[in-house]
């Protein structure tokens, strides 16, 4: 197994206001559409989700990647908290010449900000797995297998991150404007 890890920072400004950004982002099942590499894989619970990142790498090689999250949306900071959940069996790894699926932890915590005009948030994101190793690379070393896999994730969140924004700022700015008869 391959230990492997991947976590993104950012802050972003979208054309709402305070109270639009924090009715949008307090439910976490309610982000799912900004969030397409993402699917709900069970319902463990209130708050509580198992969730399944699929992504394809170079066109062919399919990636799977399930966590057991918690939800919580703190109205008195206006903070979206994903934190690991614990006490459900993993989904086991599994590699085959063309895939590889494993069980991972991902934390993310999205805070807000702003008036009746503008929301400023900061959205931070932290994954990481141990995966079995892909078949392509057992001839090269661990450490430097984990590595390759780690850049591409690192690339993959990053991307994901800003796509997540870019979509909640669009369908926010759209749902704002429908509200103001825009």
């Amino acid at each position: 197994m391959l230990h492997v890890h991947a976590c993104v920072a950012r802050p972003f400004e979208l054309p709402v206001s305070l109270a639009v950004a924090v009715a949008h982002f307090r439910d976490f099942r309610q982000l799912l559409p900004d969030l397409p590499e993402l699917t709900l894989s069970a319902d463990l619970g209130p708050g509580h989700y198992r969730v399944r990142y699929r992504t394809t790498v170079r066109g062919v090689y399919k990636v799977e990647l399930f966590t057991d999250i918690a939800a919580h949306f703190d109205e008195k900071t206006r903070t979206l908290s994903v934190t690991p959940l614990e006490g459900h069996d993993p989904v086991p790894g599994e590699v085959t010449m063309l895939s590889m699926s494993a069980h991972g932890q991902y934390t993310s915590r999205l805070a807000l900000s702003g008036d009746a005009r503008r929301t400023r948030g900061v959205y931070e994101l932290d994954i990481s797995a141990d995966m079995p190793k892909p078949l392509g690379l057992k001839l090269m070393p661990d450490a430097l297998a984990a590595k390759a896999i780690e850049t591409v994730m690192q690339k993959r969140a990053e991307a994901s991150t800003g796509d997540f924004i870019d979509r909640s700022a669009r369908r926010l700015a759209r749902a704002s404007a429908r509200k103001s008869g825009r």
